[in-house]
């Protein structure tokens, strides 16, 4: 199909089907994409993990509630004590040979590896997932009516101030897992470092810093929570990552158009996001209507650059369409908030324009709860006050 006619294609899709979700065919296509997606990371999981783990009960450690009901729950010394700071030794050993920062995880601000790099972590966590002690975490909601568990990945992961860009602090922005349950190891102790742990969104804004190395934190992966900022020490944690055999196509297609999109391949990325719609639950709708969004924005920017101004310009209303709803469907979610800031930013024209992006812009910083999430939206404030200011200069001159 000639590029003109798949942008053209894209447009009818989005900006002329108020679902914003592809016909059944189209659908029924990305769906068998998804599967060969989930076929292959439990093929990759078999080989680097072992076999998935049959759910027998909750035998093993206890998990009680910590947060809203059976939504966060943690368990003091599941990781001896000794264990964890052997793989933290290891980590060490590890990061050494690195001459980057993060390469897997969502900030550059710190440092991780994969554990299956670490042959005595990987022998302990296959152990440990084997012996079925972490199934009294699966009492959490997403996780509830699973059958199977496969490791699809793992990560230690080092929070210290002297990685993070300002010096001052290293954290995480609020994020969701591709995991049907994430299980998260402290590898450290409380006196190790300050500020840290991990802060779980719309559950009352918790945030759990385990007190010893070995403690750990259990969550559905699709609850939304961030890395509060470490600002003195070092923190370390070992984050496992645990999802069903059974195909998860809302999450599938997500993972997709955010590979899709990071690859440059925006049409492809908006028929996946826009997939599972159709199906989607308000949060994970959000979510797929933000990367829709984002990946519209993409290739209106594109069409600027062959010159091509209408469809560019039908592009970014398709766009700003999917970035409102997100925004409205997740008035929590700083980056949907900030998304729909920005591109209102980039197209404002006139005062009235501008004006409209600076109330966009207040709203994403309302939202945020830490300085790293405030710095883009209040950036942009001030780029928006001050062209609004500028026009009512100069139509009052």
């Amino acid at each position: 199909m000639p590029r003109a006619s798949l942008l053209l294609g894209v447009v009818a899709v989005t900006a002329l089907n108020t679902q914003h979700s592809l016909r059944t065919p189209k659908r029924a296509a990305e769906h068998l994409k998804n599967e060969a997606r989930h076929q292959s990371d439990l093929e990759d999981s078999a080989t680097r993990w072992g076999a998935p783990i049959a759910l027998a009960g909750a035998n093993g450690a206890r998990w009680p509630a910590v947060a809203a009901p059976r939504t966060v729950l943690t368990a003091p010394r599941v990781m001896p004590r000794a264990v964890a700071k052997r793989i933290k030794s290891e980590a060490d050993a590890r990061f050494a040979t690195q001459t980057s920062a993060s390469r897997f995880s969502m900030t550059e601000d710190l440092r991780d590896c994969h554990a299956d790099e670490l042959p005595r972590t990987k022998a302990w966590l296959r152990a440990f997932v084997a012996s079925q002690r972490f199934t009294g975490a699966m009492q959490v909601p997403e996780a509830s009516n699973v059958t199977h568990l496969a490791i699809y990945d793992a990560l230690i992961v080092k929070y210290a101030p002297d990685l993070a860009r300002d010096r001052a602090a290293s954290g995480q922005p609020v994020h969701r897992d591709f995991s049907t349950l994430t299980l998260n190891f402290a590898l450290s102790d409380a006196g190790d470092f300050d500020g840290g742990g991990t802060r779980f969104e719309g559950v009352g804004d918790v945030t759990l810093t385990p007190t010893s190395a070995g403690d750990a934190v259990a969550h559905a992966g699709r609850t939304r929570h961030a890395g509060a900022a470490t600002t003195r020490g070092e923190r370390y944690v070992l984050v496992c990552f645990l999802a069903s055999i059974e195909p998860d196509h809302t999450r599938l297609s997500l993972a997709r158009a955010m590979d899709l999109r990071r690859a440059g391949k925006y049409a492809n990325a908006v028929r996946a996001a826009t997939s599972a719609l159709p199906t989607a639950d308000p949060v994970d709708a959000a979510e797929l209507h933000k990367v829709a969004g984002l990946s519209l924005w993409g290739l209106a920017d594109a069409c600027v650059q062959r010159q091509r101004p209408h469809v560019a310009e039908a592009l970014a209303d398709a766009a700003a369409a999917h970035l409102g709803t997100a925004a409205a469907l997740a008035p929590y979610d700083v980056a949907a908030l900030h998304s729909a800031a920005s591109l209102a930013l980039a197209r404002a024209s006139s005062g009235d324009d501008f004006r409209a992006a600076a109330g966009l812009c207040r709203a994403a910083l309302a939202a945020a709860r830490t300085d790293v999430e405030r710095s883009y939206p209040a950036h942009d404030l001030a780029l928006a006050e001050g062209e609004a200011v500028r026009l009512s200069v100069a139509v009052a001159r």
